[in-house]
C-alpha cells in the first residue's frame, strides 16, 4: 500500500501587488468632504522614500565601517548602531540641514524620522537582506558593490498586528486601505479592482475574510515612473492547500525539443502531459519568438544606424534613441514572465492530479549548448522557470529535485543502455524523410522506438537516476560530471 503524506501546516508567504487608483482623506473616522489629493499623498511618499533611503545608506555605512575596523585590527573602537538611534540621527540631519522642519517630521513621528511601523520593516525587507548572508560576503571579499539606496526605495508599512490598518472593504464595495505613515493615519487609498482578473480578486477577498486563515504582514508602495502610476505590493501569509501526496509518486519533466516541457508519472497509470496539452503556449512562444523579438532586432539596427545617418532620431542622444527598444524588451520580459508562469501552472497542476510527492527535472543552468536545440531555445529565461516551478511545488508540499542533465535524454529507459550518438545532431541529420521527428532507438533492447522527449521525462521518474546513470557510465566506458 502506498504511503500517504500530508502537506506540512507551516504557513506560506506570497505577494499580490494592485494599482492604487485614488487618494481620499479620513479623519477621526469621519470623510472631511475633501479628498486627499494626489499632489499631498505623492509629496508624502517621496518624503517617506527620502528619508528611507537616508536611514539605509548610514545604516549600511556604518556596518561597512566597523567591519573595516575590525579586519584591520584597528585599535579605534566602533559598533553599528540600533535602527532607533539611527532614526533619531537622521531626524536632526534633515532639520539641520533644511530638508524639513520640527513640524513637517512630527507628521511621521516625535522621536525619529519615521515611525517603528515604517522602519522596521523598510530594514527587515529591504535593507538587511542586502547586507548579509551571501550578499554582505561579496561586498566583504570587493565582488560586490556596498548598497546604495536612492530615492525611489519602496515605502514599507507593518500590518501584521490586530492594530495594524489592514485592507478592508468598503460600504461601497471599494478595497481600501487607511495608510499608517501619518500620526492618526489621515490619508486612506482606494485600490483599483475593476480590472483585476479572478485570482487576484480572490486574494483580496481572502485577505479580509478574518476566517480565511489568510493574514497580511506588511505593505509596499512604489512608483513605476514609465506607467507614472502608484502600486500597492501586499506580502501576506496563507495555510497551505491540504493535498494528500505520494512520496514514490515521481514525475519526470523534460524541456523538449518539440514541446517546452514534457511530463511524464511513474505511478501505475503512466500519465504523461506535452504537445496537446502545451499547444496554446507553444503558439504565444512562437509569435513572441518570431515577432517580437525580430522587432527588436530591427529597431536596434535602425538606433545603430542612427549614429551615422540623419535619421529623425538623429542628435537626441542615445538613451532616447533607444528609448523605443527599452520599451519593447519590458515588453518582452513580461511576455516570457508570463508564459512560465502558465508553464509551470500547468506542470505543477499536473503533479498534484498524480498526487505525486516530488518533480525531478534537469539543472540547465548555464549549460546553452543543451538548450540551443529546445524548442524554448537557449534566450528563453530557464532560470525564471525552475523558480517558477519550485515555489509552486512548494505551495502544494511538493518537491522539486534538480538532476545532472549528462546522459538523460540518451538513456534507454527500458533497459538503462546510454546511446551516446543520440547527440541533437544525430536528430537533426538523422530525420525521417516525409518529416518529423527522429524517435529515440536504442541499439542494445527491442523496446520499440519512442517519443526522445517521452524518453528523456521517463529517465527523470526513475529515484536516484543520477547514480544509475553513473554506473551505467563506468560499464560503458563513459565519462559524466560529478
Amino acid at each position: 500500500m502506498a504511503k500517504e503524506t500530508k502537506v506540512p501546516a507551516k504557513p506560506l508567504v506570497k505577494v499580490a501587488k494592485y494599482e492604487i487608483l485614488k487618494p481620499e482623506r479620513w479623519v477621526g473616522g469621519e470623510r472631511d468632504g475633501e479628498n486627499c489629493t494626489w499632489p499631498e499623498l505623492a509629496r508624502m511618499l517621496w518624503d517617506v522614500q527620502y528619508i528611507e533611503s537616508r536611514i539605509g545608506n548610514l545604516f549600511v555605512s556604518e556596518k561597512y565601517a566597523e567591519f573595516s575596523l575590525m579586519r584591520t585590527d584597528s585599535v579605534a573602537e566602533f559598533s553599528t548602531r540600533k535602527a532607533s538611534a539611527i532614526n533619531r540621527q537622521i531626524r536632526q540631519d534633515l532639520i539641520a540641514d533644511g530638508n524639513f522642519s520640527e513640524e513637517q517630521l512630527n507628521r511621521f513621528s516625535k522621536a525619529g524620522a519615521l515611525p517603528s511601523d515604517v522602519l522596521d520593516p523598510f530594514l527587515q525587507s529591504v535593507v538587511r537582506p542586502t547586507v548579509s548572508g551571501k550578499n554582505w560576503k561579496d561586498i566583504s571579499s570587493s565582488n560586490s558593490s556596498i548598497p546604495n539606496y536612492k530615492k525611489n526605495v519602496p515605502v514599507c508599512i507593518r500590518c501584521d498586528k490586530d492594530y495594524h490598518k489592514k485592507i478592508f472593504v468598503d460600504d461601497d464595495g471599494d478595497h481600501k486601505l487607511d495608510l499608517g505613515i501619518t500620526v492618526g493615519s489621515k490619508c486612506r487609498i482606494i485600490l483599483r479592482t475593476g480590472r483585476l482578473d479572478d485570482s487576484q480578486k480572490d486574494i483580496l477577498d481572502k485577505l479580509v475574510n478574518p476566517d480565511s486563515g489568510w493574514s497580511q504582514q506588511t505593505f509596499q508602495i512604489s512608483y513605476n515612473e514609465r506607467r507614472n502610476k502608484w502600486f500597492l505590493s501586499v506580502t501576506y501569509r496563507y495555510p497551505p492547500q491540504d493535498k494528500k501526496l505520494d512520496p514514490d509518486v515521481i514525475v519526470g519533466a523534460e524541456l523538449g525539443f518539440g514541446c517546452p516541457i514534457v511530463a511524464v508519472a511513474n505511478n501505475d497509470t503512466h500519465a504523461s502531459i506535452g504537445p496537446r496539452e502545451f499547444a496554446p503556449i507553444m503558439e504565444q512562444i512562437r509569435r513572441l519568438q518570431a515577432q517580437t523579438i525580430a522587432r527588436r532586432n530591427q529597431m536596434l539596427r535602425g538606433g545603430e544606424d542612427s549614429y551615422v545617418k540623419d535619421t529623425s532620431r538623429g542628435g537626441h542622444g542615445r538613451k532616447r534613441r533607444f528609448k523605443p527598444v527599452d520599451r519593447l524588451q519590458q515588453k518582452i520580459d513580461n511576455a516570457y514572465k508570463t508564459l512560465n508562469h502558465q508553464m509551470s501552472r500547468k506542470l505543477v497542476d499536473f503533479a498534484v492530479e498524480q498526487q505525486a510527492g516530488s518533480i525531478q527535472m534537469e539543472d540547465l543552468s548555464g549549460i546553452k549548448d543543451t538548450l540551443t536545440g529546445t524548442f524554448l531555445g537557449q534566450r528563453w529565461r530557464y532560470y525564471e522557470l525552475q523558480e517558477f516551478i519550485k515555489y509552486k511545488a512548494k505551495e502544494v508540499g511538493i518537491e522539486v529535485r534538480l538532476i545532472n542533465p549528462d546522459y538523460t535524454s540518451r538513456r534507454c529507459y527500458s533497459c538503462g543502455f546510454i546511446h551516446e550518438e543520440f547527440t541533437r545532431e544525430y536528430r537533426e541529420e538523422n530525420k525521417p524523410r516525409e518529416g518529423g521527428i527522429r524517435l529515440f532507438d536504442c541499439p542494445v533492447c527491442d523496446a520499440e522506438e519512442v517519443d526522445p522527449d517521452y524518453n528523456a521525462a521517463s529517465n527523470l521518474t526513475l529515484k536516484d537516476i543520477e547514480r544509475k546513470i553513473k554506473a551505467q557510465c563506468r560499464t560503458q566506458g563513459l565519462q559524466v560530471k560529478s
